[in-house]
């Protein structure tokens, strides 16, 4: 009796691994191309709570996890182009943006990432970057004036019906070549509750840039291995 217990437990074990195996194929598939489809986003939003469940917590060094965030098209990252600007939006995983607070303030993320995990737990931190490939010397573009450009196309919807006014930006005009842009953009924070971040691609002549983070992606985004 036991040993069929046995059995029948590797069945199963086996079985669930194969499901999740197909589903993520599924998901790739259907998440293939520039822009993510809502099918491959809810797909992939069950597929990463199953993989949570099965596997336990995902842990990745910080420069995996840069690459997991840049990875994740149209859930943490989305980007687009144009002949003279490069945009992109980025939704920074707490446990990452808690890291990388640590470091750039001189501190051991080892010793001082729960200490920034509380600062931070109120809020939602995301930055939209904008490179000028290239500008008029008689005209050039005006830094601020851009970044407030950017901050006005900028559209947060929480549980896909209620657009946010609460929340806070601030612009980081760049004077240093090849670095960009920067909007930082901090949403209140419910990890209960979806949102889309979006930045019409109208002033640029392009298509939308947009994020569509569910709460499931957010209760299992990856920890940091320090």
């Amino acid at each position: 009796m036991i040993y069929k217990t046995v059995i029948f437990k590797r069945f199963c074990y086996h079985y669930l691994w194969l499901v999740i195996i197909l589903f993520t194929s599924c998901v790739n598939k259907i998440d293939a191309g520039e822009h993510a489809h809502p099918l491959g986003q809810l797909l992939h939003s069950v597929s990463s709570s199953i993989q949570s469940l099965v596997s336990g917590p995902v842990k990745l060094t910080p420069s995996e996890y840069i690459t997991w965030v840049e990875d994740q098209k149209g859930v943490t990252f989305d980007s687009i182009q144009t002949n003279q600007f490069a945009l992109s939006l980025t939704f920074h995983p707490s446990q990452l943006e808690a890291y990388t607070a640590a470091r750039n303030n001189g501190e051991d993320p080892s010793t001082a990432l729960s200490k920034y995990l509380d600062i931070q737990k109120d809020y939602y931190y995301c930055t939209a970057d904008c490179f000028v490939k290239y500008e008029s010397a008689s005209s050039p573009i005006k830094k601020n004036d851009l970044l407030a450009l950017i901050r006005q196309q900028l559209t947060v919807i929480k549980n896909n019906d209620d657009t946010l006014h609460t929340i806070i930006t601030e612009a980081f005009p760049s004077y240093v070549m090849n670095q960009p842009n920067k909007l930082l953009i901090l949403i209140p924070a419910d990890s209960t509750s979806s949102y889309q971040i979006s930045i019409s691609g109208s002033a640029f002549q392009a298509r939308d840039c947009r994020l569509n983070v569910s709460s499931t992606d957010i209760q299992s985004f990856p920890f940091i291995k320090l």
